[in-house]
């Protein structure tokens, strides 16, 4: 395992402390079995945030049995969402918070094949749309499902990104995309703006 109950329980202290409006896990959570590991994920119970806790799987939640490790989740309060969204409501404002599997599931489980466009079916056009996703790969076809921001897992720096910048970035066909420039994110700003 590469975590434990102590090291996840402070992170999760941390998190409740900045009063979030929700919280994104964007996979790889675990290595390791249910049987092992779900005395030390049990802290992610006590998240606190207005909306909830999101998750979407990552590769290792396949290697390790993710059927067995999404109903953990789901047992313990965290929203697994499999290509699949919801509204939320915020003020005004609505967010539409989306999900996709890993883009590998489909090897473990051809039902979990990630699909962003399946995720935005009934999304109201007029809420700003947000697909959480593991892998940078998703961002293409975000793009064409007509999401606003893709949260990916893999990125080490500016997370959020407008998934069109992606698509056709040549840092993403390096793998190297977290290194775009934060002002690229000025369309994606603007688009929220409109959509209030």
């Amino acid at each position: 395992p590469t975590i434990r109950r102590g090291y996840l329980q402070a992170i999760v202290q941390r998190v409740n402390a900045l009063e979030p409006d929700l919280v994104a896990i964007t996979g790889d959570l675990v290595d390791g079995r249910v049987a092992e590991l779900a005395p030390h994920v049990a802290p992610l119970q006590d998240l606190r945030s207005r909306h909830g806790s999101f998750f979407v799987t990552g590769n290792h939640e396949y290697y390790s049995g993710a059927h067995a490790w999404i109903n953990e989740l789901q047992r313990i309060g965290v929203r697994v969402l499999l290509n699949e969204h919801v509204v939320l409501e915020h003020g005004a404002g609505r967010l539409v918070v989306a999900g996709v599997a890993d883009w590998s599931a489909h090897h473990f489980d051809p039902a979990h094949r990630s699909d962003p466009v399946k995720a935005a079916v009934g999304a109201p056009a007029d809420a700003v749309r947000l697909l959480l996703a593991h892998q940078p790969r998703s961002a293409t076809a975000a793009a064409e499902a007509g999401f606003d921001a893709v949260k990916f897992q893999l990125f080490r720096v500016a997370q959020l990104f407008a998934p069109e910048i992606l698509a056709r970035s040549p840092q993403h066909r390096k793998r190297v995309a977290w290194e775009l420039p934060l002002e690229h994110l000025a369309p994606l700003a603007r688009r929220c703006q409109e959509k209030g």
